[in-house]
């Protein structure tokens, strides 16, 4: 389902940033953490009832320490922010009111080089009806795509 909800937002960051990769997971390990990628983890989720529940959520940005580019890492990082908190313009079925950003460095033994983390944490509230989610994941399944494909007057 998350991958049904970021369609739009790796679309448009393809399109901004060409250099970035972005990927959903959701146990996140120290090899995860790609140079130029921004990752989705998906922490947890609480359901409310068979309509409504909350996904947490954590966004990882990391690029490559350049000198003197914390500022632009920063608008990068705003700017990827505002993409994600603008995935369902209307508010209502996907959406976090709040999101905090958090900056670090991480060091690559491998490669040795300091990476630039960026952490954006957000808790999504949802009205998206699971059982919809879970009967749309079924009815999309390649097999049956292209069963219902073939036209029925051959």
């Amino acid at each position: 389902m998350f991958d049904i909800v970021f369609k739009k937002f790796k679309e448009e960051l393809e399109k901004d940033y060409p250099d970035y990769a972005f990927y959903i997971t959701d146990d996140l390990e120290a090899e995860d953490f790609v140079i130029n990628s921004v990752i989705c983890e998906i922490n947890g989720i609480i359901v409310k009832n068979a309509k409504e529940y909350s996904a947490i959520l954590n966004f990882y940005i990391i690029k490559p320490k350049v000198q003197d580019d914390l500022g632009n890492f920063i608008l990068q990082a705003l700017d990827i922010q505002k993409k994600i908190q603008d995935l369902d313009e209307n508010r209502r079925i996907f959406f976090s009111e709040k999101m905090s950003l958090q900056f670090g460095e991480l060091k690559s033994v491998e490669a040795k080089e300091t990476l630039r983390i960026c952490l954006i944490t957000g808790t999504f509230d949802t009205s998206f009806p699971i059982k919809y989610a879970i009967d749309n994941m079924k009815e999309y399944s390649p097999a049956k795509n292209i069963y219902l494909s073939k036209r029925s007057d051959e």
